[in-house]
C-alpha cells in the first residue's frame, strides 16, 4: 500500500468518525 492510499483511508476513516460523533452529540 502507497501512502496516499493510506491517507485516503485515515481520512475516510477520521470523516465517519466525526459524522457518527456529530449525530450522536445531536441526539443527546
Amino acid at each position: 500500500m502507497d501512502e496516499d492510499a493510506i491517507l485516503d483511508k485515515m481520512k475516510e476513516q477520521f470523516l465517519k468518525a466525526e459524522e457518527y460523533i456529530r449525530g450522536c452529540s445531536s441526539v443527546g
